[in-house]
């Protein structure tokens, strides 16, 4: 009889590292907006600060939309557990409201 355990492999090693890569990068992005949004209140540039603020927000509100549309078009085909479970508590929509929709 043959196992079928998995064995980690150097693939496996790179997944994780691409992980970690992805969320450190996530993690640096949301500082340096904040940042950048911070320095350009102190330097009085207020014009810039709130064209910045409006391209960061803006985008996220229109890939919460777009997100939140895919899913409302597919409801029927959802297979995670966590959309499962999000889908039958009725929280898609709350998660896209809060900006963490697309996290599913």
């Amino acid at each position: 009889m043959e196992e079928t355990q998995e064995r980690f492999t150097f693939f496996h090693f790179l997944e994780y590292l691409f992980t970690l890569v992805g969320l450190l990068s996530f993690l640096l992005d949301i500082v340096l907006d904040v940042w950048t949004v911070v320095s350009f209140y102190q330097d009085g540039a207020y014009v810039y600060m709130a064209v910045l603020i409006f391209l960061l927000l803006g985008s996220s509100v229109l890939l919460q939309v777009f997100s939140w549309l895919w899913y409302f078009d597919s409801l029927k085909l959802i297979e995670t557990k966590v959309e499962k479970f999000a889908d039958r508590h009725s929280l898609i929509k709350p998660f896209h409201f809060l900006q963490v929709g697309v996290f599913l």
